[in-house]
């Protein structure tokens, strides 16, 4: 484990962090892993977050299985996992600490620390992480939201199987500049198409059917199932920290409907169409 220090600047899509910690590959592994997300240093970063090692053995797979805690302070809060724990203060400065582990378990682990406080700090700058697919077509990004079991992995897939580019299987950056909605590419849990920023032309929910077709959604339907997919972030509703209000806009500025397909391509040519109509109204 190096003694040296250093600092990465990453620019996630116009999200600017700073990561410090040990020099060691960890570190390194996000100067190869994360190379397209490298930036300069920003004045102020969206997040500031410093990391250390902690001398505890490294968790068996019972532990990283379990949910992640929080604990509530008055002036920050904690997410504590098998992987570590990080105290996020109210300033946007967060401190974590991960488990000793092999490179790759670290490297995942400072990921998932950092995305925990990216959830939290990100609504106040119109920005939220969901738990959703995201594909583009024809360069405007549509968003397939719900759990696991929603068939977001499915969807992706095929997707992508039919030449489209997937912005991520499983987690979006969703967010809102006035009344224009986008989607961010981020290096999170996805194939990564890069960094960029992409107009959201259709929010959807998913069941499953015999043929795919797309069906109006009730706004109080799915705005619960946004609000039940934000995590990391979810009890920020009614806080006052910009999330309701970001919630409402997306809602106001985004088509939402409900998406019936089966595993077959099928869906592509019913979501084109919903695109359509949207830009001829």
């Amino acid at each position: 484990m190096s003694d040296r220090s250093a600092t990465l600047d990453l620019d996630l899509s116009g999200i600017h962090v700073s990561l410090t910690g040990p020099d060691d590959g960890a570190l390194e592994m996000f100067r190869v892993e994360w190379a397209a997300w490298l930036g300069s240093p920003a004045d102020q970063p969206d997040l500031r977050m410093e990391y250390r090692v902690s001398g505890e053995p490294p968790p068996d797979q019972t532990t990283l299985r379990k949910v992640l805690h929080t604990a509530h302070g008055d002036d920050s809060i904690t997410f504590t996992t098998g992987e570590g724990k990080l105290e996020l203060e109210r300033s946007g400065h967060a401190s974590a600490t991960v488990t000793r582990g092999g490179d790759r378990f670290r490297f995942y682990g400072l990921q998932n620390l950092m995305l925990a406080a990216l959830a939290r700090v990100l609504p106040g700058r119109g920005i939220m992480v969901v738990h959703g697919a995201g594909i583009l077509l024809d360069g405007t990004a549509v968003a397939l939201i719900g759990p696991e079991d929603a068939g977001k992995t499915t969807w992706a897939r095929i997707a992508a199987e039919n030449g489209l580019t997937v912005l991520s299987d499983d987690l979006l950056f969703l967010g809102l500049d006035g009344e224009q909605a986008f989607a961010l590419g981020s290096p999170f849990r996805s194939a990564s198409t890069g960094p960029g920023r992409f107009p959201l032309g259709l929010l959807l929910s998913s069941e499953h059917a015999p043929e795919a077709a797309v069906r109006l959604c009730s706004r109080l339907a799915f705005q619960a199932l946004l609000s039940a997919n934000l995590p990391f972030s979810g009890d920020l509703i009614g806080k006052g920290t910009g999330l309701d209000r970001l919630l409402d806009g997306l809602l106001e500025a985004v088509p939402f409907r409900t998406l019936a397909f089966a595993p077959d391509p099928s869906f592509l040519d019913r979501i084109g169409e919903s695109l359509a109509r949207k830009f001829r109204e």
